[in-house]
This record gives C-alpha cells, sequence and structure tokens, in this order.
C-alpha cells in the first residue's frame, strides 16, 4: 500500500511583525521583573515574531468573549489565505478537497471555523469536517492523523489540514504563573494537503472487498452534572 503524499504546503502570518527586542520592550511593563526575563528573550533563537495586535491591546482587560471573538475575525481571514495558497501550491480547488481538519487552542465557536472556511471558499456541500480542539501544540498530529486515515479510506480523494494558533491575544497581564509562556505571542499557522494514492488498494491495505463496514450502530447519550 502506497502512503498518501504531501501535495501542497503554505503558511499565512499577520502583517504585523516585531522583532524580538520590541516584544520585550512591549511585555515588560507586565512582567514581574524576573531577572531571567531578557536572558530568555535573548537566548530564544527567535529574529522576530508576527502578531495580530500591537501593544496597546494589553493596556485593558480583556474578557474571555471578546478575544475569542477577535480570534474568529483573525483566524478566519488568515486561515483562508493559507488555504487559498496552499491549493495553489497544489495545483488543486477548494471543491475538490474531501475532508478538512481544522486544529486550534486559542479560540473556539460553534458552528466552527472549518464552517466557515468551507461556506466561504466554496467548497463541497459533501465535505468531510473535523474539528481538533484544546490540544495545545500536540493538536497538530492527531490531526495529520486524520487526514491520512481519511485518504488512505477513499483512494483519489484530499484531505487538507489547518493549524491555527492565536496565542498573542490571550496573553494575561499580570499572572506571573504563565510569564515564561508569554515569550511566544505569535501566530504559528501552516496547512498540509494529503492526496491518497489512486490505486484501489484498500483499508489498511485490505482489498477493498473485505474491507472493515459498519453493521449495527447504537446511539447513547451521557449527562454529567456538576
Amino acid at each position: 500500500m502506497k502512503e498518501p503524499r504531501i501535495a501542497g504546503l503554505a503558511a499565512a502570518v499577520p502583517e504585523k511583525c516585531y522583532r524580538q527586542a520590541e516584544i520585550l520592550e512591549i511585555l515588560k511593563p507586565f512582567l514581574s521583573g524576573n531577572s531571567y526575563t531578557d536572558t530568555i528573550f535573548a537566548h530564544a533563537g527567535i529574529e522576530s515574531r508576527y502578531l495580530v495586535v500591537d501593544g496597546s491591546y494589553y493596556q485593558q482587560e480583556r474578557s474571555t468573549q471578546e478575544r475569542n471573538e477577535r480570534y474568529m475575525r483573525e483566524a478566519e481571514t488568515l486561515g483562508s489565505r493559507a488555504i487559498q495558497q496552499c491549493l495553489l501550491t497544489a495545483g488543486a480547488e477548494p471543491r475538490e478537497v474531501d475532508d478538512l481538519i481544522v486544529v486550534s487552542c486559542t479560540g473556539v465557536d460553534i458552528p466552527g471555523l472549518d464552517l466557515r472556511l468551507a461556506g466561504s471558499l466554496g467548497m463541497s456541500p459533501w465535505l468531510r469536517r473535523t474539528c481538533v480542539l484544546g490540544m495545545g501544540c500536540y493538536g497538530a498530529f492527531p490531526g495529520l492523523l486524520r487526514a491520512r486515515e481519511a485518504a488512505v479510506a477513499r483512494p483519489g480523494s484530499a484531505a487538507l489540514v489547518l493549524a491555527v494558533e492565536i496565542c498573542s491575544l490571550h496573553f494575561q497581564p499580570g499572572d506571573y504563573s504563565i510569564e515564561i509562556s508569554s515569550v511566544q505571542p505569535c501566530l504559528p499557522m501552516a496547512l498540509r494537503l494529503c492526496w491518497s494514492p489512486t490505486e484501489a488498494t484498500g483499508f489498511l491495505g485490505l482489498p477493498w472487498s473485505i474491507r472493515p463496514r459498519i453493521v449495527i450502530t447504537k446511539p447513547s447519550i451521557i449527562w454529567l452534572f456538576t
């Protein structure tokens, strides 16, 4: 059985770019003055970072709702750019995507970012959507695994993975317990497009005539009250 291949890869970043020293100056008024802060910033191996906000954003307290609403606006714009660039690289159109997997832990909405992007980009009405939420930096790995499984299960199909993280929105001025993590208020974004092999090899290498099938389903609901 041939493995699916990566046909396209793209990234999108915000317009605001700051050098590492500039980021430190922006955040210093909100940090505890720990003697290690300058050392960490100077030896992080990072020259510049892209942010969706400027320093004035941290001058007032932001509610979770406000930060999440800003996340949705920024994530939809950047996600759309990354997807279009990736599809251009792969020589594909949005309607050719069969599976869309969106990964994020810095914002959430219902219906989610996946549905918004699918609608705005004109993806297929039969698109299969998956969201991997709240798993942190690790989330990209189950997202890629889901894409591989989708491509292997349906030869000839295309799976697209979009990872969106806007960490800069969630810096908490005055919360020194997260000071070390605050040195990474950037937005990394990556998108991968995987095309499955054209040979009808079957699920897990088995002929399609004996692949696994669903024989019965039993719905259930679990209620948890706290």
